[in-house]
């Protein structure tokens, strides 16, 4: 809280009307020195082991400060360079003197800034009824001088030791936790919140009487000290913090894997600030990388997976047999995009996962009493991220020109498919054509949005969902019908070829059967809905007996949307 730059400049919280602090309250200037004593210390635990016990709290706790000094940087130094409000600047706390008018005394401003405000007509009313000049004076400063606050004040609380010309710590008055938080700020920014009333008295003595001695050459020599600027974090140093910033992730992912969320969100933080030109060469690919060294490893240790006993594929199940290899692959799917897919390709890891996935699920099939590895939900995840960026519909560049006829699902008219009409079905087909992700359309005085990518319909006004579908037809020019070829072939090279779809689609067949534990089926059964468009692989997973085991499904799933997922594969 103390580093979150919205919560500090934003606060609704103010200090106290009635109390005069001796230093302004400065929100920049404050989040200047707090930031620059958090990232040192995070900096010290950054890259080592977390406490046993206390590691998960501490590693959120940890990433959570390093996004908000990460994002705050920008709004903070934008408020130092305007350099025009009060929150710019800070003033040293020194003592100014002003020389003798008469009698060669000299009086301390000091005493004039300490002085708190109470309404000296009070004063004398309530010295008039019988109170003490101390007395009084507290009474006022503690009720916001309001005469008939003070009397019950004056009346309910027995006199303390109290001097006019020293500040008052409220932790001795009955003020909410709030206020005393408030003050406790403001004193230790002016330097005042470890001295006591005696020591502040006796200090204000002698830096009165030194200045008394040499007040007429220092003022010559020395005038008023100029407000001092306090300078923010170096931009160097928060650049090099970030540059090698994976290494230290890697590491609290080690100990602490249920923070990858929380990495995820400080690395989308450092490339809002430096580039995602950053996440893409100092993370992205130093992942990819590191993963598919890491994928090859896992083949050539399970090289002969089919022959080994039931003890060793248990181990084998249950271990993560490379170190960080589970969540790396969860800190990558999170991070994934179009980016990502060539990549992916042209290190192999793409090919490695596919023949990690038929490797094991050929095990699980065989021996139905093996558990589930943890991080095979995640291959099929990642293979399903791929194909989608590398799908026609996610291609870059406009796509095929084509006559098409969308239609959408009317259940209220006997259940079938409606035709749009002429003019929506052309704006329709050129909004898909330019590679739009949704279109808004005036259908019969009502405003729907098609999304193209779930392939739905919505009511703007009432929400309703209904699926769209479009109807093909061959074109009669021959240039197009090239340009479909080229887009296919492009398709094909990107994504996977026929044997590994094929194959995907018979594992995930025989999974289903199994049948595995829900995560991993949640995520087998979103691959095979993209993989079984193609009719011919469709007819793969029918042979395999893929819809009797989805129809002989016994096993609860927590995940939302579950029986729509089966339901769309059986269709």
């Amino acid at each position: 809280r103390l580093v979150n730059v919205k919560s500090v400049l934003n606060s609704h919280h103010a200090l106290l009307s009635h109390w005069k602090p001796p230093q302004k309250f400065d929100p920049v200037q404050f989040l200047v020195k707090t930031h620059k004593v958090a990232f040192s210390a995070l900096t010290r635990l950054w890259g080592r082991k977390p406490l046993r016990g206390e590691g998960t709290q501490m590693c959120e706790t940890l990433l959570s400060i390093l996004c908000h000094l990460v994002e705050g940087e920008k709004q903070i130094r934008e408020r130092l360079d305007k350099g025009g409000s009060a929150a710019a600047t800070v003033t040293t706390a020194t003592t100014a003197t002003t020389p003798a008018v008469a009698g060669g005394a000299t009086t301390s401003s000091s005493s004039a800034v300490n002085q708190p405000h109470v309404d000296e007509t009070m004063v004398r009313l309530l010295q008039d009824m019988g109170f003490s000049e101390a007395h009084s004076r507290e009474a006022l400063l503690n009720t916001g001088n309001s005469l008939e606050r003070a009397m019950d004040y004056v009346l309910s609380h027995p006199p303390t030791n109290f001097s006019a010309g020293l500040l008052t710590t409220a932790l001795d008055f009955e003020i909410s936790e709030e206020e005393q938080m408030a003050q406790a700020i403001a004193l230790s920014l002016s330097g005042a919140g470890n001295t006591n009333a005696d020591t502040a008295g006796e200090k204000t003595e002698v830096s009165a009487a030194k200045t008394v001695d040499k007040a007429p050459a220092d003022d010559a020599k020395n005038p008023v000290s100029a407000p001092v600027r306090n300078e923010y974090l170096s931009k160097a140093v928060l650049d090099d913090f970030t540059a090698d910033l994976l290494p230290g992730c890697l590491t609290l992912l080690e100990h602490v894997p249920k923070c990858v969320h929380g990495v995820c969100d400080l690395v989308h933080v450092v490339a809002r600030r430096n580039g995602e030109e950053w996440k893409l060469n100092k993370v992205v690919l130093a992942l990819v990388a590191t993963l598919a060294d890491q994928a090859g490893s896992l083949l050539a240790a399970s090289e002969n997976l089919a022959d080994w006993s039931h003890e060793d594929r248990k181990k084998f199940a249950s271990n993560d047999a490379e170190s960080g290899f589970f969540t790396r692959l969860h800190l990558l799917s999170l991070l994934f995009d179009d980016f990502c897919a060539s990549h992916l390709k042209e290190t192999g890891l793409i090919d490695r996962l596919v023949e990690i996935v038929s490797r094991v699920a050929r095990c699980l099939t065989a021996d139905k009493e093996l558990a589930t590895p943890y991080w095979l939900p995640l291959c099929f995840l990642l293979i399903d991220m791929y194909l989608e960026v590398t799908s026609p519909f996610y291609m870059t560049g406009p796509r095929q020109k084509a006559k098409r006829t969308w239609q959408w699902y009317d259940e209220r008219s006997g259940h079938k498919w409606s035709n749009y009409s002429s003019s929506v079905n052309a704006t329709i087909n050129e909004a898909f054509e330019n590679n739009q992700s949704s279109f808004t359309a005036t259908v019969n005085r009502r405003k729907i949005v098609i999304d193209f990518v779930s392939m739905t319909q919505t009511n703007q006004e009432t929400g309703t969902a209904r699926p769209v579908m479009f109807v093909e037809l061959p074109s009669e020019d021959s240039s197009e019908t090239v340009t479909a070829m080229e887009t296919s072939h492009l398709n094909e090279a990107r994504g996977l070829n026929e044997d590994q779809t094929e194959t995907l689609v018979r594992i995930i067949a025989d999974l289903v059967g199994v049948p595995v534990e829900p995560g991993t089926l949640n995520a087998a059964l979103r691959l095979c809905l993209r993989l079984t468009r193609d009719y011919a692989h469709a007819v793969v997973f029918a042979q395999r007996n893929g819809p009797k085991h989805l129809l002989a499904l016994k096993q609860s799933s927590a995940f939302g949307g579950f029986s729509s997922l089966v339901t769309l594969n059986l269709r």
